[in-house]
């Protein structure tokens, strides 16, 4: 008994370690979602981006909505080719990427009707599988999720480390807020969950808005809610970013975006760890009831298909 017990360790030990060299090498993805549209998603995703590749992050900026091309009108960017040419396989990754704003990497929404309901899985696998073989990696993958359904939603929650989930303090919001949660989050195993109070006039409104949610899923739903902080109303964050002077560190959007770079990266470290943790933890149950150990997530074994 005791030499399985140490075979056992030794196994997770070695699993674990291959865990953490593979998550290492593969971009990390975080899904920007709210709860219902119009409350800021794709303009936070965008200066997300763009905080993390000033902090030295190579970081593909994804509009994972194949219907419009919010990204690219923002960005200021007029492409020939877009996600849905890179999902039918139409063109590499290379090809359908475009450089965005202060270095960032953009892959843009069609922008016209490119996937059917019942293709969506596929649809979304497919290019997060070329995002992660790149030849040149990425450090960082943000997505606009869009709004398309909650089907296409889903998905890209199960297949992110991290969700930033976008939110206003009006009532409305915060109610589709928490909807959004409750029909996404698997409560087995919820992804690592950050709140991000957007368009407040007041620090502490924000804090509320936060705490209340937070405090209902928990009650309801069993699970942590964190918050990565709150974007306070001023500059036109919507505006053409080809229009706006990014360059300068003092400009609103630099303090309030590098300060939730800082606290994504952290996250990022976090949900790794737990990953790990979790993958520990099954091994063991397994070993105690006589069942084989798990193999590593598909995403951690290079060359497995997402």
């Amino acid at each position: 008994m005791i030499d399985q017990a140490n075979e056992l360790r030794q196994l997770i030990r070695q699993q674990t370690e291959q865990l953490t060299r593979a998550a290492s090498t593969r971009p990390r993805i975080i899904a920007v979602t709210g709860g219902k549209g119009g409350v800021g998603t794709t303009t936070v995703a965008t200066h997300l981006a763009i905080a993390m590749s000033r902090q030295s992050d190579r970081v593909l900026l994804v509009d994972a909505d194949p219907d419009r091309a919010d990204v690219a009108t923002l960005c200021g960017l007029a492409t020939d080719y877009d996600l849905a040419d890179l999902v039918e396989a139409r063109r590499t990754l290379d090809e359908v990427i475009a450089p965005g704003p202060n270095g960032i990497l953009v892959l843009t929404g069609a922008g016209r009707a490119a996937a059917t309901e019942p293709s969506t899985d596929r649809f979304h696998q497919r290019w997060i599988r070329a995002a992660r073989e790149a030849e040149e990696p990425f450090d960082c993958v943000v997505v606009d999720t869009g709004n398309r359904s909650a089907r296409s939603v889903k998905m890209l929650w199960e297949a992110s480390d991290l969700v930033l989930l976008v939110t206003t303090i009006e009532l409305p919001s915060i109610i589709d807020t928490y909807a959004s949660i409750k029909t996404l989050a698997k409560r087995t195993s919820p992804p690592a969950i950050h709140t991000l109070i957007n368009r407040v006039t007041e620090t502490a409104v924000a804090y509320d808005a936060h705490g209340r949610l937070a405090r209902a899923v928990w009650r309801f739903l069993g699970f942590h809610l964190d918050s990565a902080g709150h974007v306070m109303v001023g500059q036109d964050l919507s505006a053409n970013l080809a229009d706006q002077d990014l360059a300068s560190s003092e400009s609103l959007w630099a303090r309030e975006f590098n300060q939730l770079a800082r606290t994504m990266r952290i996250a990022l470290r976090g949900a790794e760890g737990r990953d790990r943790c979790i993958f520990a933890e099954r091994s063991t149950a397994c070993f105690a009831q006589n069942l084989p150990v798990p193999l590593l997530p598909p995403e951690a074994n290079p060359g497995t298909a997402v």
